[in-house]
């Protein structure tokens, strides 16, 4: 686990010893579960510009966060080192950070877009061309990555999505738990949203987060942002549905409805669109012109 500790150079130009610590624990943290010590026992002496590696030994506590809230693997100040010389004079102090290893990870991230068109996600990369009315499938898999001979569950585990302009989308939920995986264990988890029919022509920005904790609390997880891509065409007049009463007709019927929904799904705003209906069997052709639809009129 990486400890991160700055290079040391002396406050004062020459000659520097160092022969002890101080050690000031930032809350919650104490010299319990985080006991930070230099290694040498004997004073480590800096002439003239010198400059030298001091190697420190240090506990990292159970309780260290991994990530943060959005899966972002972090690095967290437990501790003020202060140096001091042989006559116990402050010489340097600087503060001590700690990155923990992550052990909830997503195997795998895939997109399905309307049930057939499949997508594996990588942090950054893009839904490209969505349209109003697709259905989106986001399915990860979460991955406890401790070894079996831990014993360590990571419990709690949900999934998450987070999107800007979020107008654009209808969730079914937002969040889906996930539950407890016990060390090497895998399971797979979906949510699913549409692409509103009034869906902006834009880009929308969403984060995915898998997080739990383990058994001393201590947060897992990971993070993987991306784009969804929502195009709209110029012109795009659709038919939602279609009835027509009666069903089937004998030769002493002389009338029958047809009832066509229309939804412009296109950016601009339409005054000439046509319907036209033409039947061979029956010798029927009927033609409607100049109907006007706005921008998302239905």
């Amino acid at each position: 686990h990486p400890l991160l500790f700055p290079q040391f150079v002396p406050d004062a130009p020459t000659p520097v010893t160092i022969a002890s610590i101080d050690v000031n624990y930032n809350t919650p943290f104490t010299a319990t579960d985080s006991l930070i010590q230099m290694v040498s026992t004997t004073p480590i002496v800096f002439n003239g510009t010198e400059q030298k590696n001091v190697d420190f030994r240090v506990r990292i506590s159970e309780k260290l966060d991994a990530v943060d809230e959005a899966g972002e693997l972090i690095a967290i100040s437990v501790a003020q080192v202060t140096l001091r010389d042989s006559a116990n004079n402050q010489v340097g102090t600087f503060n001590v950070f700690i990155q923990r290893e992550n052990n909830l990870e997503m195997s795998n991230f895939d997109a399905t877009i309307d049930g057939s068109k499949k997508k594996s996600l990588s942090d950054d990369d893009t839904l490209e061309n969505l349209k109003p009315g697709d259905r989106i499938e986001i399915e990860a898999e979460a991955s406890n990555k401790y070894d079996k001979d831990t014993n360590l569950d990571i419990e709690d585990i949900t999934l998450e999505i987070e999107c800007d302009n979020e107008d654009n989308f209808d969730f079914d939920d937002k969040t889906e738990d996930i539950g407890d995986l016990a060390p090497e264990d895998e399971e797979t988890q979906t949510i699913t949203f549409d692409v509103e029919e009034d869906a902006e022509d834009d880009d929308s920005s969403c984060l995915t987060t898998v997080i739990g904790r383990d058994l001393n609390g201590a947060r897992h997880g990971e993070g993987i942002n991306f784009d969804v891509e929502v195009t709209r065409k110029s012109h795009d007049i659709q038919i939602t549905a279609a009835t027509i009463n009666p069903t089937s007709i004998s030769c002493t019927d002389k009338e029958m409805q047809l009832t066509v929904d229309l939804l412009n799904l296109g950016r601009s705003d339409e005054d000439r669109v046509a319907l036209e209906v033409t039947s061979k069997a029956i010798s029927f052709q009927e033609r409607i012109s100049n109907i006007e639809m706005d921008e998302d009129d239905a």
